[in-house]
């Protein structure tokens, strides 16, 4: 390990063994003969000798006559300033350093380390479990309100949600890295397709013997955040709609969802792939991965001699599978990058995009025109079963493409009917003066939809309640005098008086408009009507 630049490297014992004995004064063959009668089931190849002895010179760690030749390192120096030059400058993968946090860690660390404890684990479960059953409870308004959590008007919390809960992720990694006795020299952020993303260099938990502290430090990180996301979610099932509720909803996706699918995730070289290769004992479960994706494209596609190590059988088939899932979910997510890309930036995104597009697939093509042109300096490749092969993949390309049912871009007028449809409408004339329902919200038979206000109507109600209350008195009058003709008209006038006012009052009943039945309401800019005058019949 190189503590001041945090490089680590890790051998197998087979390969250690091998190297041990070159000591400068044992030849390469030597030591190859040696370390096969050392371990004879691990034996390498010549092969795999030469591939380990330009691994130690490319990386620095050995020297030769012929790598120390002037013209070589500079040659070397040129190539390093070049690779530094991209990787610093790579519009994909941009890495920004930022600061040293290793004297704040140290500082924290006296004060923070009683969170990483087993008891406090067991109070986080149960509180995560107590969130789960109450946003159970409430699930219906806790998906209302994740339809528009990537609406413009969120993007002010869910980047103000995501700052924090980042800058706490990677303070928890390095917090429990100190712990175990490890430094942190370098924080700041990886853009990817100008994405931003923190990140904390923790490579040196790498030298720690045990693999639960590795874990431990790779998993801190979510253990950190995922307590937030669940205190976030108690708040928001106790908060009424509002700023307070909107924020502690944005913490908890972020917090729990985002982070379980992204961090969690062994198909990315997060911190969920390395909990997963210390579990499996694989350290370079990412590279041998890759080493065996490309001996399947050498040795299978183009027909090449190739080789790869030999793996037990239960860790083979483990790296196979691995190294195939991971190449799915790469292009998977490259192919989303792309295009949120082309999409989120306009056309500065579709340059971008065109850009990321030659870096992932532009750049091996044209290493595979040199490598089937023969000027590559590989081994020659079998062109006939090169062009068998090719023929058969675009083949099955067409077959996929012709036959599997692809939405056709038809396009056809058409009418949108709900069903049952209640239309709504004013029974009334009147000021709106309440809308009390928005465009989509669930409501029940009964529920109170709109507000009106008519004075003139309701003066009108109260004068023939007036009227009839005076037309009562003066019929029963009349029937103490025994005036009967009299009160046999003053009868008929309560009569209609009477009618009268059960007609005006249910107008006045009218001006609060409920639902006839329970459904979701929808309209166009229904917080707009407040103020407007809706006469009878008004949709």
């Amino acid at each position: 390990s190189d503590v001041c630049s945090s490089d680590l490297y890790r051998v197998g014992l087979a390969e250690y063994t091998f190297l041990s004995m070159l000591d400068g004064k044992m030849s390469v063959a030597m030591a190859l003969g040696r370390a096969a009668r050392a371990l004879p089931e691990d034996a390498f190849s010549e092969g795999d000798a030469a591939r380990i002895c330009k691994w130690l010179v490319d990386a620095e760690l050995a020297y030769t006559t012929e790598s120390t030749a002037p013209g070589r390192l500079v040659r070397a120096a040129d190539s390093a300033s070049r690779r530094r030059m991209l990787a610093r400058w790579n519009p994909i993968f941009l890495r920004l350093p930022l600061l040293d946090p290793g004297r704040f860690l140290t500082w924290l660390l006296p004060w923070t380390q009683w969170f990483y404890r087993l008891p406090v684990y067991a109070v986080g479960i149960i509180l995560a479990l107590t969130a789960m059953y109450q946003v159970a409870q409430q699930w219906d308004r806790f998906a209302a309100a994740s339809v528009g959590i990537l609406a413009p008007r969120q993007w002010c919390w869910v980047a103000m949600a995501w700052l924090l809960l980042k800058l706490v992720h990677e303070t928890g990694h390095g917090i429990v890295c100190k712990r175990y006795g490890g430094s942190v020299h370098e924080a700041g952020v990886i853009f990817v397709l100008l994405m931003p993303l923190a990140y904390v260099d923790v490579t040196s938990s790498w030298r720690f013997r045990s693999k639960w502290e590795r874990i431990h430090t790779a998993a801190a990180g979510m253990i950190t955040e995922v307590p937030i996301g669940t205190l976030a979610a108690l708040v928001w099932c106790h908060t009424a709609a509002g700023l307070l509720s909107q924020f502690c909803f944005s913490v908890t996706i972020m917090a729990t969802a985002s982070t379980l699918v992204f961090n969690a995730n062994p198909l990315m070289r997060f911190d969920g792939y390395f909990i997963l290769s210390d579990l499996l004992e694989i350290p370079n479960l990412y590279a041998s991965g890759q080493q065996y994706l490309r001996y399947f494209g050498r040795r299978y596609l183009p027909g090449a001699p190739a080789s790869i190590p030999r793996w037990a059988a239960v860790r083979g088939l483990l790296i196979r599978v691995y190294a195939f899932a991971a190449l799915a979910w790469r292009v998977l997510v490259c192919a989303a990058l792309v295009l949120a890309a082309a999409a989120l930036f306009h056309g500065a995104g579709i340059v971008l995009a065109g850009v990321a597009v030659f870096l992932w697939l532009g750049l091996p093509m044209v290493r595979l025109a040199r490598f089937l042109a023969g000027t590559s300096g590989w081994e020659q490749p079998c062109r006939g079963r090169i062009l068998l092969t090719t023929a058969a993949l675009f083949a099955g390309l067409a077959l996929v493409l012709t036959y599997s049912p692809w939405p056709t871009p038809y396009r056809a007028p058409a009418i949108v009917e709900y069903a049952p449809l209640a239309v709504v409408r004013a029974r009334s004339d009147g000021l709106v003066t309440e809308v009390r329902v928005h465009s989509g919200q669930r409501v029940a038979r009964g529920d109170v939809l709109i507000v009106l206000d008519n004075p003139d109507l309701k003066l009108e109600l109260a004068d023939l309640e007036m009227a009839l209350q005076q037309s009562r008195l003066k019929s029963r009058g009349f029937l103490q005098s025994a005036e009967m003709a009299l009160y046999q008209g003053e009868r008929k006038v309560e009569e209609g008086l009477a009618k009268r006012r059960q007609e005006k009052a249910s107008q006045v009943a009218a001006l609060t408009i409920r639902a006839p039945q329970s459904g979701t309401a929808m309209g166009r800019d229904l917080g707009r009507l407040t103020g407007s005058y809706a006469l009878a019949g008004t949709e």
